[in-house]
């Protein structure tokens, strides 16, 4: 993709998930073209080569962001995570999240990652929207609720840190159990 996202994601421990990663270059594209058809949607160029060089991720570090537009769901520290970015292809397909939405995430969005809490981080890919290529907050909790993470989502990758909150003095990961 480019050396920015690969220096990126080596900081944060992000590797490919190898048996989600099996999909050709053709199946890929197909399933984008798919997406964009069905629903009349632009995926952003940043995301659809993201798409293609990596699809699924897996973090080995815990990941945070700073979003732009505070939110209910941020931390103390002014931070959020995600649980995982969705597929083309695959039980946690981006097709197959649209349409378990369809009734509540807009039209103009596509979803694109799965946060805590069941709320969705979802891409604006229509082309006439004046925040296409935005990336939000999608509150399941409050219906028709977006929240401003970042202008486009490679700045969206940027803006990723590797989460020390929880790594003691030792240099060990630590969690607290309920």
């Amino acid at each position: 993709m480019n050396k920015t996202f690969d220096k990126k994601f080596l900081e944060l421990g992000i590797t490919e998930v190898p048996e989600a990663s099996k999909a050709s270059e053709l199946e890929k594209n197909s399933e984008i073209d798919k997406i964009e058809k069905i629903y009349n949607l632009s995926i952003p160029f940043d995301y659809k080569n993201f798409l293609m060089e990596f699809d699924a991720l897996n973090f080995e570090n815990d990941a945070h962001f700073k979003p732009i537009e505070i939110n209910p769901h941020v931390k103390s520290s002014g931070f959020q995570e995600i649980a995982f970015f969705y597929t083309l292809i695959g039980t946690d397909s981006i097709l197959s999240i649209k349409k378990r939405y369809s009734n509540e995430i807009s039209q103009r969005f596509i979803p694109i990652a799965d946060m805590p809490g069941g709320n969705q981080l979802v891409l604006s890919a229509d082309t006439g929207s004046k925040d296409y290529g935005m990336v939000y907050l999608y509150d399941h909790e409050t219906e028709n609720t977006y929240y401003l993470i970042n202008k486009n989502f490679e700045s969206f990758i940027n803006s990723f840190e590797v989460d020390t909150s929880n790594i003691d003095d030792s240099g060990i990961l630590s969690s607290t159990f309920d």
